[in-house]
């Protein structure tokens, strides 16, 4: 955010960056300028070695060649704190607010039956469904200064998941990731369940810091996925070390995990849905509002998980 209002704003800017040798230097700066629209002569690129320190190293290095130092939430008797007591930098505490530690996880969502709509669809399993969450960084294609800037323009948080899903119907496309997947192969996922049954899966992940998935996706119907190049996972005790071709459709059963019962299947690369007629498409949103402007907005048929 901070390199972002900078150079909306047009300001100077030293960036600290984690680079062990030139060459990452000359690529890491020209990824930045890029990604956020810089003016290479508004900008100072200063390296530190990329290791386990570095985090260190870099707020160290920040705190001793700031001129003026503005503190914004500070942790009692931690690091920051005992710096700005010994420091005689000029520190501006305009903006500084007390620290609040958080006292309990975020949430998952909790779905009661009561509230269910009673649409049939959701209770069959007759699409492969990809479900989307809510983006904590940027979409495929999109630079980190538009991200933040729709953050900045924004009432609410403008990447949640019924914005994501959106933007999949957007862009006629659900963009592959390689992220937990054999050998880093980029993929996308769906899943063979139905919308009710995969309810209990939508989960607060502590350990990435988001949810597994939320009640937004969209559902490609099972007569025609098979020609379309989607295959059914393969659930084994360990990946096999055969063709890397082939690597992708395999899954381990998991140890603290069932990964089997997500009942997955994959497609290899990003997945573009630009020629499937609709009325071999759904979508799932949670509520009745949005389902009603994804059918107008799209003209794909829409089903909504909750009355209210």
């Amino acid at each position: 955010m901070v390199l972002f209002l900078a150079s909306k704003n047009s300001i100077n800017q030293k960036i600290v960056i984690p680079a062990s040798n030139q060459d990452s230097v000359l690529k890491i700066s020209d990824n930045i300028i890029n990604q956020f629209n810089l003016d290479p002569g508004k900008v100072q690129f200063i390296p530190i070695n990329d290791d386990k320190s570095f985090q260190s190293k870099r707020d160290f290095f920040i705190l001793n060649n700031a001129e003026i130092l503005i503190p914004v939430s500070i942790r009692n008797k931690g690091t920051f704190e005992s710096f700005l007591e010994n420091s005689q930098t000029l520190v501006v505490n305009k903006f500084q607010t007390d620290y609040i530690k958080r006292e309990s996880l975020l949430k998952n969502y909790y779905f009661h039956e009561n509230n269910w709509n009673k649409n049939p669809l959701i209770f069959r399993n007759d699409y492969l469904f990809h479900w989307t969450r809510s983006s904590n960084n940027c979409w495929p294609g999109e630079k980190l200064y538009d991200f933040y800037s729709s953050i900045l323009n924004s009432e609410v948080f403008p990447r949640n998941a019924f914005n994501t899903l959106l933007n999949i119907l957007d862009t006629k496309c659900i963009y592959g990731s390689s992220r937990h997947m054999p050998s880093k192969i980029k993929c996308v996922s769906f899943t063979g369940k139905s919308p009710v049954d995969f309810l209990n899966l939508m989960k607060w992940r502590t350990r990435y810091m988001e949810m597994s998935y939320e009640p937004y996706g969209i559902g490609i119907s099972k007569s025609c996925t098979e020609k379309l190049g989607i295959k059914k996972v393969i659930y084994c005790k360990k990946i096999p070390k055969g063709s890397f071709d082939e690597r992708w459709f395999y899954q381990s059963d998991g140890k603290k995990t069932d990964w089997k019962q997500e009942e997955e299947y994959r497609y290899r690369g990003d997945f573009s849905f630009s020629d499937i007629p609709p009325e071999y498409m759904i979508c799932i949103c949670r509520y009745p509002h949005e389902a009603v402007f994804i059918e107008k907005q799209y003209n794909i048929k829409t089903i909504h998980l909750f009355d209210s």
